[in-house]
């Protein structure tokens, strides 16, 4: 009498694969266990935002109360909880929508846009950072992805790092008087690049009369000392959107 319970020969394992899944392997295994991974996180997630709580403010929609453990929350609709993922699997769509419960033709995968990215930078000898420093904090806070090169940086490291971060928008901080060298420099070097594109701001104690000339030059903003950072965040917000 054969004993069903005795494990596998090591034939039959190098034949059918690990046990249980036929002609598999360890790769396999791990990709399955993964995509039961996400597949769990993404039906906690439609759990998670997929109900909300009954308004009772003013102005809030109103709904019959269900019954049951669900009482006091109500499913909110596919069409309104698929906008919400952002699924970065989206070469697995249909997958991706089974596992969240949603029907694959309401889940639309199209990439979200990502963040304004800005280099925040401090050509020539240049040795005060303090107000770059508050100016890239603030454009972060404002959501924007800011890389800052610190101090001494040569025109050609400035737009070594625009081009490898692929970034919108540079600013520079220029307080030690070479903007009118500096900034030319840069603008001519991004051209080089094909990155002409990409705004250039520069902020610094500038004159008006230099501030004039870099403009033509074709520098998108000239701040001076005491500028709003949130006029920055408008203008970056508009000019990289458009």
């Amino acid at each position: 009498m054969t004993d069903d319970t005795s494990p596998p020969s090591a034939a039959s394992t190098a034949a059918s694969g690990p046990v249980g899944v036929p002609g598999g392997s360890a790769t396999a295994i791990t990709t399955t266990s993964a995509r039961m991974r996400v597949g769990s996180a993404v039906r906690l997630l439609v759990t998670s935002i997929g109900r909300y709580p009954f308004g009772s403010g003013d102005g809030a929609e109103r709904h019959s109360t269900p019954t049951g453990a669900s009482a006091g929350m109500v499913p909110l609709p596919a069409s309104v909880v698929a906008p919400a993922l952002h699924v970065q699997w989206s070469n697995q769509p249909t997958e991706v929508a089974s596992a969240a419960g949603v029907p694959a033709e309401e889940v639309s995968l199209a990439p979200m846009g990502r963040p304004i990215r800005i280099v925040i930078a401090k050509p020539g000898l240049d040795g005060h950072d303090r107000g770059a420093k508050i100016v890239a904090r603030s454009l972060r806070d404002a959501g924007m992805e800011v890389i800052y090169t610190g101090l001494h940086q040569t025109a050609e490291q400035v737009v070594a790092t625009v081009v490898q971060e692929d970034a919108d928008a540079v600013g520079l901080s220029i307080l030690s008087g070479a903007h009118m060298t500096l900034v030319p420099r840069v603008m001519d070097l991004l051209a080089a690049e094909g990155a002409d594109d990409v705004l250039v701001i520069v902020g610094g104690t500038i004159p008006s009369d230099d501030a004039d000339e870099l403009r033509a030059l074709g520098v998108a903003a000239v701040y001076t000392p005491g500028a709003p950072v949130d006029e920055m965040v408008s203008f970056l917000e508009g000019r990289v959107a458009a």
